[in-house]
């Protein structure tokens, strides 16, 4: 994909140094500047969802978050939403789900990401693995990867939870890993429907 080109730089001031400063091992070093595609770099014009869903199968996820995707009272424009999630082991939770009689219906359907979490939060909070508030253990979507249907995630935090004083530490979210059986850490994965930049005031 193409770099988009912006009328507005967005730059870090004196003001909002703090933020540029914030050290979390799942960000891009301070100082960090890179070239990013369609819909991460700054752009007033919403792009195509069209274009972005076409691009989305070849897009991979960021190993550490881009500092311009930090948000920031101190911009008029909101980033878009990323996870820092794994991809969902899916059939574990489920199996995980219905041994423990976690099954979540919609109808007579299966509900499979209300499953998924059941499953996720008595894994991981019921069973005493981790220290977390269960705000912050999701199952989410993205198109980063998808193919018929989006990609399912298991979300530890998104990059409008990183000031939060309760952030998970590393050693909370190595605990996590663990008791899933993920290979590596997580990876930073554009949100389903929050995928481009808008006004703060919105």
């Amino acid at each position: 994909m193409e770099p988009t080109r912006s009328s507005r730089t967005v730059q870090p001031t004196r003001s909002s140094r703090l933020m540029w400063q914030l050290r979390v091992s799942s960000l891009d070093p301070p100082g960090t500047r890179r070239g990013l595609p369609v819909p991460f770099a700054f752009s007033e014009r919403r792009p195509e969802s069209g274009k972005v869903l076409d691009a989305a199968p070849h897009m991979e996820p960021f190993n550490t978050l881009p500092r311009i995707l930090i948000p920031s009272t101190r911009y008029a424009w909101k980033p878009p939403c990323l996870h820092y999630a794994w991809l969902a082991p899916e059939a574990m939770l489920l199996d995980y789900a219905k041994k423990n009689k976690l099954n979540r219906r919609l109808g007579r359907k299966l509900n499979v990401p209300g499953t998924m979490r059941a499953a996720l939060l008595a894994m991981i909070i019921r069973e005493g693995v981790a220290d977390i508030s269960q705000d912050y253990l999701r199952i989410q979507t993205s198109p980063v990867g998808m193919k018929e249907e989006a990609t399912l995630l298991v979300a530890v935090y998104t990059n409008f939870d990183l000031k939060r004083a309760d952030l998970p530490s590393d050693h909370t979210i190595e605990k996590i890993r663990q008791r899933l059986g993920m290979e590596g850490p997580p990876r930073w994965y554009l949100d389903s429907t929050y995928w481009y930049w808008e006004p703060l005031s919105r």
